[in-house]
């Protein structure tokens, strides 16, 4: 083999080496390529409000999962004189709060800092968080319960399998006809639409959760979470919008609970509520993918440049220029 042969090789092989190492900077890290690029990082902030009865107080919230799409960086929670605790449970994490003794106007913050990631995967087992329990119709009249079963035996015989008898029956309890029927269901103590869909998928034996959310915007207070079905086949989950039926999650679409029976529960409390707020600001893209790296371990930064403190950065970033000045030199020879 030739010298020229050999030079040429070993600068190929050089030249793959930095470009794969590019590629990987760039499409797993997303490194950007460009230095002036940001990234908006969103703090969701929950405010909850209740009167206090002189009386021990506890207050149980929950809490959002690692979901595709939105990366979860860090959660702050602030409550001044209670103790705080994060309770696992069938349906997830749930942060609580609690006090010996209370009284009056009570308020209690959790933020937490979200940014969109594209690239951001996490592995959800099919089935988790389905809501399987038995349902029943107990609480509701004859009258109310003769309806809802002749309105699911009509539904059944409309649909073949889990995800369209569930937008048909979304589509049935919307439509103009069908007004009377949703009436009578939602006029029952603390029925909504949202509540009375779900008990009768459940009634009639599909796995049904309920996932509640918001869309990420800056600039937004008083919020209140946004409500959808989803139900499982056998095989995947397929969202429903209470109003529209089938439908596919919303662009920048935060999900801050997915199953689970309730999203706030208080005790030693009254009139307890839970509004949202979004705040949005923008930090270097690059500094935000090296955090995300170092928080990931990432091998290749731990001998990159980046893992060097400044100073450091800065002196090997003038050492590195001599070989690119010498290449320059025999190009020009």
């Amino acid at each position: 083999m030739s010298s020229r042969l050999q030079i040429i090789l070993f600068t190929l092989f050089l030249s793959s080496v930095g470009i794969a190492v590019a590629l990987y900077k760039g499409l797993v890290l997303d490194i950007p390529f460009t230095p002036n690029e940001n990234t908006s990082i969103y703090r969701v902030g929950a405010k909850i409000s209740f009167k206090a009865n002189d009386k021990p107080v506890r207050v149980s919230l929950a809490l959002p999962h690692e979901q595709n799409g939105i990366r979860i960086l860090s959660n702050q929670p602030a409550s001044q004189g209670y103790g705080y605790t994060i309770a696992e449970t069938e349906h997830g994490a749930r942060a609580e709060w609690s006090k010996r003794q209370a009284s009056g106007e009570q308020a209690i913050f959790y933020n937490i800092d979200v940014a969109i990631d594209p690239h951001h995967r996490v592995k959800i087992p099919a089935e988790v968080l389905a809501d399987r329990s038995d349902e029943t119709l107990d609480g509701w009249d004859n009258q109310t319960r003769d309806a809802a079963k002749a309105l699911l035996a009509e539904v059944y015989n409309h649909s073949s399998d889990p995800h369209s008898f569930t937008a048909e029956l979304i589509k049935r309890l919307n439509a103009t006809q069908g007004s009377q029927a949703t009436s009578l269901f939602t006029s029952k103590e603390g029925y909504s639409l949202e509540k009375v869909i779900y008990k009768l998928l459940r009634y009639q034996g599909i796995h049904t959760r309920i996932v509640r959310g918001l869309k990420l915007e800056g600039g937004r207070r008083n919020l209140h979470l946004k409500s959808y079905i989803e139900t499982y086949d056998g095989k995947a989950w397929q969202l429903f919008s209470l109003k529209k039926g089938k439908t596919i999650k919303p662009s920048h679409f935060f999900i801050w609970q997915r199953g689970g029976k309730s999203l706030l529960d208080t005790f030693g409390t009254k009139d307890a509520s839970v509004v949202f707020s979004i705040t949005q600001r923008s930090i270097p893209s690059k500094r935000f993918a090296l955090e995300e790296a170092v928080n990931q371990k990432s091998t290749l930064i731990d001998l990159s440049l980046f893992s060097l403190p400044t100073s450091e950065q800065n002196a090997f970033r003038h050492i590195l220029l001599i070989p690119i000045g010498a290449l320059v030199v025999v190009f020009m020879r």
